[in-house]
């Protein structure tokens, strides 16, 4: 899925969502509501996805791992996409329950992972890990709209002087990712 979350109708959120569309408001405040439900589930995908490729390989190696979990990040595009706009979007539109729910799911959601990802890579810490799915959710978010201009921004991007505004969502993250974990590594040794 590349196209924007206004392409988005409600028919197609209630489908992704496994619900009939005269349902979606009986469980959720609003459409914004039904999005973070979906970024919930994105999120969990990935997981899902990178723990059965990493599972029968672990422990991985701190390379094996950024690679492995940057392309079970991309291959969930909703993922990005609704990253992009929680905070733009989506928070706005919300009521502060709402968000509060949300945001203290994602907490609990955020430190389960982090101790699942310790054991597929014990090279990081829990909180190493922590810090990196912090930091990861908020590079999916600014990474997604550059990889997935508007279509004249792409057709710009491909011309050889502007080059350097084409972004590659897997390539981008995976390099960031691994930058960013190194940077956990440096800091805890020059700690020691």
């Amino acid at each position: 899925m590349g196209g924007s979350l206004h392409e988005l109708g409600l028919s197609e959120l209630a489908r992704r969502a496994g619900m009939a569309k005269s349902n979606v408001y009986r469980y959720f405040e609003s459409r914004e509501a039904l999005l973070l439900e979906l970024l919930e589930r994105a999120y969990q995908n990935s997981f899902a996805r990178f723990f059965q490729e990493a599972g029968s390989a672990a422990p991985l190696p701190v390379d094996g791992f950024v690679e492995t979990f940057a392309r079970a990040l991309a291959e969930e595009p909703l993922l990005g996409q609704l990253m992009s706009a929680l905070p733009s979007v989506l928070e706005h539109n919300l009521s502060k329950e709402a968000i509060r729910t949300f945001k203290l799911s994602s907490l609990a959601s955020l430190r389960r992972a982090a101790e699942e990802l310790h054991r597929v890579c014990p090279s990081l810490s829990v909180t190493q890990h922590a810090d990196l799915l912090n930091h990861t959710l908020v590079l999916l978010g600014g990474l997604w709209p550059h990889a997935h201009p508007a279509p004249v921004v792409a057709e710009l991007v491909r011309e050889p002087e502007l080059a350097a505004f084409a972004h590659d969502y897997l390539l981008d993250l995976e390099r960031a990712l691994r930058l960013y974990t190194l940077g956990l590594l440096a800091e805890s040794s020059s700690r020691s």
